[in-house]
């Protein structure tokens, strides 16, 4: 016999953990008083704990069976006659707690705004079939070992009102370590090959220039290798040229899902992020959310060389939003309007 014990039926999960709810209430908190000269005083505020700054919550599946000796295994999914095989979330393996006498497995990198239905089946045997939803409009952080500052640019609501498409578009970190020994036992691989699907790996950094030819999940990823300069360098002579072409590739819809990043998913990750946020829509504090998300201890010199940035959007591109000054960088830049609407036609619902 199969008896689910948890999470309730029709339970709501936050798939942010309390260090992440903790930092972006801050965050908001801060920037509603906000002094003139100094816009987002909040970005000095750092994570005592780097770890959960940028991996999700979870939500523990737990069921009793009294027939243990058969296969075992729990089926999850975004439909309720679980028609849909898609990945949409990382499933560990099935752990027994002695405590209790319960089994037990853990969901990781779910999606946001999603109801999720699973069961547990133990030979001819089917437990009953329960749901369990996620709040709407979170931002969605991955957990991939190996591999730092993960996260979907999907999931989060821009200023019409209309969400972020999820699974299509990720940002973050260096994948090179997850060829290293010592990732090998690690998920980091799976999560990106197989959870996340990756088909394009965009390389923004100067320093795999000469090292790098190929993406390290594989030879089906397509690579597109960009020296790619941060904040006010994107400015520079040949750097538009680049942007425009990582935009086009954002165009095309049989590159998806993509991943972008630089070394650490900061900097030149966050300027793409920046431009790519303003494009779809999102309003000013989110975008700037949305990069101070990717803390690792003090990023508060982030207001300091974003500030070039700024002075330079201000003076050349005067508008009353930074959604409406990344439009005009990117036009500036050759991304024809046609580009940008195609991009939004992949990436936000309708």
């Amino acid at each position: 016999m199969l008896i689910l014990r948890s999470p309730a039926n029709n339970s709501t999960f936050s798939i942010l953990n309390p260090t992440q709810k903790h930092f972006i209430l801050n965050s908001k908190t801060s920037s509603q008083n906000a002094p003139e000269n100094d816009p987002y005083p909040w970005l000095d505020i750092s994570s005592e704990d780097d770890f959960n700054i940028t991996k999700p919550a979870c939500v523990i599946l737990r069921w009793e069976n009294t027939s243990p000796m058969a296969k075992t295994d729990v089926h999850i999914s975004t439909e309720p006659d679980f028609s849909s095989t898609a990945k949409s979330c990382t499933v560990s393996e099935i752990f027994y707690s002695a405590e209790d006498d319960t089994y037990f497995t853990i969901l990781t990198n779910l999606l946001s705004g999603t109801t999720y239905y699973w069961n547990v089946t133990c030979g001819d045997a089917v437990s009953e079939t329960r749901s369990f939803s996620t709040v709407r409009g979170e931002m969605r952080t991955i957990r991939a070992d190996g591999v730092d500052n993960v996260r979907d640019m999907g999931g989060r609501i821009n200023v019409e009102g209309k969400a972020i498409r999820q699974g299509l578009i990720y940002r973050g970190g260096a994948l090179n370590d997850l060829l290293l020994p010592e990732c090998a036992r690690l998920n980091g691989m799976g999560v990106m090959r197989d959870d996340l699907g990756i088909r394009t790996d965009i390389d923004l950094r100067w320093e795999a220039v000469g090292k790098y030819e190929f993406c390290p999940l594989g030879d089906h990823v397509a690579y597109h290798l960009f020296t790619l300069e941060a904040y006010d360098g994107i400015f520079s002579p040949g750097q538009e040229a680049l942007l425009k072409s990582i935009f086009e590739l954002f165009a095309e819809s049989e590159n998806y899902p993509i991943y972008f990043h630089c070394v650490a998913g900061a900097d030149r990750t966050g300027t793409v992020a920046f431009l790519l946020d303003g494009l779809l829509g999102m309003g000013d504090e989110e975008i700037i959310l949305n990069y101070n998300m990717t803390a690792i201890g003090d990023r508060r010199y982030w207001y300091d060389n974003a500030a070039k940035m700024l002075d330079i959007l201000n003076e050349r591109f005067p508008a009353t939003t930074l959604t409406e000054q990344a439009v005009m960088v990117l036009r500036s830049f050759g991304v024809s309007d046609e580009t940008m609407a195609q991009i939004k036609r992949n990436l936000i619902e309708e």
